[in-house]
């Protein structure tokens, strides 16, 4: 199970990608998906994608590194994390960021994430 998720970022050529590249890549399934604007969901966003993602994050930090890393830019753009938390698709990827068994994020993550998804609810 490690081994696939290991084999799943090299071909998706997501081991080399810089900070939140990794994301829209994994969860467009489009290797030539370019990084993201800030405040905005991917275009081409995959149901399959985000299945794969909350999955991927059952595996802890070293083995999927590049969605750790990603994830580390959404803490610092958490605008972005909120339109991802309202598309339809991505419930499943909320729901392991927030699990207590997701070891790729860290809890102070899970928290940053949390005050800017209810600062969103009061605007």
């Amino acid at each position: 199970q490690r081994q696939f998720a290991v084999d799943l970022c090299a071909a998706l050529k997501v081991g080399g990608r810089q900070g939140a590249a990794s994301w829209p890549v994994l969860l467009t399934m489009n290797p030539d998906a370019r990084d993201w604007e800030v405040d905005k969901v991917p275009k081409g966003l995959s149901a399959a994608g985000c299945m794969l993602v909350s999955t991927l994050l059952r595996y802890d930090t070293v083995t999927v590194q590049p969605l750790a890393t990603g994830f580390a830019w959404l803490v610092k753009n958490p605008g972005t994390f909120v339109q991802l938390a309202k598309d339809r698709r991505c419930s499943r990827v909320l729901e392991a960021v927030f699990s207590s068994d997701c070891p790729a994020i860290v809890a102070g993550s899970r928290k940053k994430m949390i005050r800017a998804l209810l600062g969103d609810e009061k605007a």
